[in-house]
């Protein structure tokens, strides 16, 4: 018989998504089309990485052109004109993000292929829960994964599924109840402090992936803290967390996130009730702090 777990037997039984960032690399897209909207307009703005960088920290593309104005150029947000000048050059972004994209311009990050085919081989459930419009979030798929690549997921929640953006718990909450499974049961995977603050604050342990952007953030409450999943030519580096394997694999694949998981979740492993508690209080700190930030969608 063998010792491989199964999908009945195994802590994990779905494995969440962030979009941006985590599946594909759809950050300096985002930025470039957000500099391309702005010289369309006739706009002397440039948004650098650094500046990119701290955006982020705001979850949706609107609302951190809003935080952006409110910082550097607060009088074009008095008046009626304000509505409509947001609207302009984030639906001209949009339009050229979407360009971006089907130019085919934009990769899958490494290993997330590789452990999509493991989940749904293994019977292990798999969404989707971004700050993304539901409709451009469904075209990176399409797009990175391949045309019919939407049928693969059980739950796929976009910027319309939430009342409230990350790093408020919402939607995290809403992926384990579409998935008729309870929080503690997924895994999500993030590449950001706030992600990382919405999955824990609402209970789903949580693996950050880190990216150009995001690698110098706190992700307290992560389970682990890769610089990606890894490939067999390019093996991930563990910049927190878990100690590896003796015999380190290239990939963090579904049997180690799945070892990753049952040691987070099982009663009476290593304090882990304790740890889950603390993780989970430093989350919500860091989740109120970033609220302040953030705005309703």
């Amino acid at each position: 018989m063998s010792n491989r777990k199964t999908s009945h037997t195994r802590t994990l039984k779905a494995i969440i998504f962030d979009l941006d960032g985590t599946i594909a690399e759809t950050e300096d897209a985002h930025r470039a089309a957000f500099n391309r909207a702005f010289a369309a307009a006739g706009l002397d703005w440039s948004w650098d990485p650094h500046t990119w960088s701290g955006l982020l920290e705001i979850a949706g593309g609107r609302n951190r052109l809003h935080a952006w104005l409110a910082d550097n150029r607060p009088e074009l947000l008095q008046g009626p004109q304000a509505t409509h000048l947001l609207d302009t050059l984030h639906g001209a972004k949009d339009r050229l993000y979407r360009e971006i994209l089907e130019a085919g311009e934009i990769p899958l990050r490494p290993g997330i292929r590789a452990l999509i085919d493991e989940a749904r081989a293994d019977g292990v459930k798999i969404a989707i829960a971004t700050t993304s419009r539901r409709a451009i979030a469904r075209r990176v798929i399409e797009c990175c994964l391949g045309e019919g690549a939407l049928a693969w997921f059980d739950a796929f929640l976009g910027h319309e599924d939430a009342t409230y953006r990350k790093p408020h718990p919402d939607i995290y909450r809403r992926a384990a109840a579409r998935l008729r499974l309870r929080p503690r049961d997924c895994l999500a995977l993030e590449d950001s402090a706030i992600g990382v603050a919405s999955a824990v604050a609402a209970g789903v342990p949580v693996v950050a992936t880190v990216n150009a952007y995001s690698g110098d953030r706190p992700f307290e409450g992560a389970l682990a803290v890769l610089s990606d999943l890894g490939a067999e030519a390019a093996p991930f580096r563990r910049m927190a967390g878990p100690a590896e394997p003796a015999q380190t694999p290239a990939r963090a694949g579904l049997a180690l996130l799945s070892a990753w998981h049952e040691a987070a979740v099982a009663p009476g492993r290593d304090g882990s009730a304790d740890r889950r508690r603390r993780a989970a209080d430093g989350a919500r700190r860091l989740s109120d702090n970033l609220l302040a930030t953030s705005f309703r969608p």
